[in-house]
């Protein structure tokens, strides 16, 4: 797929994108010279359709554009120190998103590695991006641990009973309640009274 990034009046990149059917398959490319390199669509191969897209974005715009990219790729696995880590399926695109970074003046948040290859410099990773990846983190953990502990207490209480994936409307009930008071133990006390008992319960 061909690209074409445009200025216009307001100072704002630009790309245009055109997709068309023919013959049961969608094909796209970019709008802007040259127009070339057509082949068919990943997403919708079988679909027939016509349309035009256009983005556009000033440069505060694509500085969040940058923190969601980054943001994204933390979720998948991926690591800015090791490009061993970035999952193969957002590979091309977070490159090409990244090569922009010096077109939409914000250079200063992205560099090159010594294989030409684009990631986020530390003024991306260690700005607001890491703030939002942390409190993602801090929710994640808490509400997991409350969720696990939950259920290992309603299938002891429940004792031979098998807790199966479809929770009963009981189930689900005595569940919330547990839950809810584990988020109330973890708001008040942190994992202060959390013991790890080995050999079972005593």
């Amino acid at each position: 797929m061909s690209e074409a990034l445009k200025r216009d009046g307001s100072g704002r990149g630009r790309w245009e994108e055109r997709r068309f059917g023919a013959q049961g398959q969608c094909r796209a490319q970019i709008v802007g010279p040259p127009l070339h390199s057509l082949r068919p669509c990943a997403l919708c191969a079988n679909a027939s359709l016509f349309y035009a897209m256009k983005v556009s974005f000033t440069q505060k715009e694509y500085a969040r554009l940058l923190e969601l990219v980054h943001l994204g790729l933390s979720v998948a696995g991926a690591r800015p120190d090791d490009p061993a880590t970035m999952p193969e399926r957002y590979a091309d695109l977070t490159q090409k998103v990244l090569g922009l970074a010096e077109t939409f003046g914000c250079a200063d948040m992205v560099e090159v590695d010594v294989n030409g290859q684009f990631f986020p410099n530390e003024k991306l990773t260690d700005g607001v991006a890491r703030e939002k990846m942390e409190q993602f983190m801090d929710d994640v953990f808490w509400t997991d641990l409350a969720n696990r502990l939950a259920e290992r207490d309603l299938r002891s209480e429940l004792g031979s009973t098998k807790l199966s994936e479809e929770l009963t409307d009981g189930e689900a009930d005595r569940l919330a309640e547990m839950e809810d008071a584990y988020f109330r133990e973890f708001e008040v006390s942190g994992v202060d009274h959390l013991v790890v008992l080995r050999g079972g319960k005593g």
